[in-house]
């Protein structure tokens, strides 16, 4: 198996609806930066592009896509047992905890007022409620913050290819092109429908042909918005809350490891030893961050191997892929 849908399901699933997400997002973007042709462009491009992404199968699939990669990064948030990580890891992993913040009160803005209370949400009304509340500002960190993470994540699992490594300056000009155009586009389109809604018959005209909603309806979204930030903020606590009690229970349970030609330490039982590495700063390099994909984390066992459990799932996987010895294991994976 190719090295980059190593990792057992967990992984694949991980990847998977990444890639699900962000191929929505290149496609979403793209259509604002028609923004620099016109509105009108704008909401003819969003026409075709929303006739596939809101018929019923991928609006399912892009639905499972997000609950999938959300629940797993919580779930990565509840169980790590140390958060001594690269840089990088903290960078990703902070932009798509902060995803969902974002994007609720906009998805709920959009699609939610579409299909509950009958508006028309084209690129006008969009454009029109982000203009007259922050300039656009939030939706343009969504966009970023959106971008930066799927980009990180794509890199990341595609660096080991050669022919990924060999157009690197490609992949980057473009990463840094779509949200520079995305941007432009969504300004300038905003900046119109800004100058059309000032004058009173503009914005008349917009709101009969969007179906505006009513003082009722505006209350509703509001309300909405505000209990889907606050039940993911409550997830979020909830795995923290896991996280720390997890602890607690663990933390009178030592483990000691010792390393060839290196330092004796201690870690709590339940923490993978990449993990006890990390958190007693002895080096250890893994390059796809603990999920068990690319073996660059395989230790060999001198010693206590039969108190191990056997290798499985992703650990497996991937031992068998590079054909390791019985003695070798992933850092990542086992728990001493």
């Amino acid at each position: 198996m190719n090295v980059i849908w190593r990792g057992g399901w967990i992984g694949r699933a991980r990847i998977l609806s990444g890639l699900v997400l962000f191929a929505f997002a290149l496609t979403h973007f793209l259509n604002h930066a028609v923004g620099l042709v016109s509105v009108e462009a704008m909401e003819a491009v969003q026409h075709w592009r929303t006739a596939v992404t809101r018929s019923l199968p991928v609006s399912l699939l892009l639905a499972a896509a997000l609950v999938i990669h959300a629940a797993l990064a919580v779930g990565w948030l509840a169980t790590r047992r140390s958060f001594r990580i690269p840089p990088r890891q903290v960078v990703q992993t902070v932009l798509g905890l902060a995803i969902p913040l974002l994007l609720l009160p906009h998805v709920v803005e959009t699609r939610g007022a579409a299909e509950f209370l009958g508006v028309h949400d084209l690129y006008g009304y969009a454009l029109m409620r982000l203009w007259s509340s922050t300039n656009g500002t939030g939706q343009i960190l969504l966009l970023l913050v959106v971008w930066v993470h799927g980009c990180m994540g794509l890199h990341y699992w595609l660096r080991d290819l050669d022919w990924w490594r060999n157009l690197l300056p490609l992949w980057a000009g473009l990463a840094a092109l779509v949200p520079a155009f995305a941007i432009a586009g969504f300004l300038d389109a905003g900046s119109a429908i800004a100058a059309l809604v000032a004058a009173p018959e503009g914005h008349a005209a917009l709101a009969a042909r969007l179906n505006l909603p009513d003082a009722r309806g505006e209350a509703v979204i509001w309300l909405w918005s505000r209990l889907a930030v606050l039940a993911y903020l409550a997830v979020l606590a909830a795995a923290v809350l896991i996280n720390l009690l997890t602890r607690i229970a663990a933390s009178r349970r030592k483990v000691e490891i010792t390393f060839a030609e290196g330092p004796r330490v201690t870690g709590i039982r339940g923490m993978t030893l990449l993990e006890i590495a990390e958190s007693n700063r002895v080096p250890m390099v893994a390059l796809c961050h603990g999920k068990g994909r690319c073996s660059t984390c395989r230790v060999v066992i001198e010693r206590g191997e039969d108190s191990l459990p056997p290798p499985e799932g992703a650990e497996e996987e991937t031992l068998r892929a590079v054909g390791a010895p019985a003695n070798n294991r992933l850092a990542c994976q086992i728990r001493p």
